[in-house]
């Protein structure tokens, strides 16, 4: 095998591997806003009740 048959070879397979990988890609779910805003939601709300803890940790001198 030459290295016109090689780089041939290896061009083929690349390109299987991107059809592949494209056919990957095409079944992956697609993006959800609405699972994106209950996420930030529910993080927002615990971050939240955490800051407030802390808080009143603060007010009762607990915390240095």
């Amino acid at each position: 095998m030459n290295a016109k048959d090689e780089i041939i070879t290896s061009l083929q397979a690349a390109q299987a591997e991107l059809e592949k990988a494209l056919g990957n890609l095409a079944q992956l779910p697609a993006f959800d806003t609405n699972r994106v805003q209950f996420a930030a939601h529910t993080l927002t709300n615990y971050l939240t009740v955490i800051a407030e803890g802390d808080n009143r940790e603060a007010k009762r001198g607990d915390l240095v």
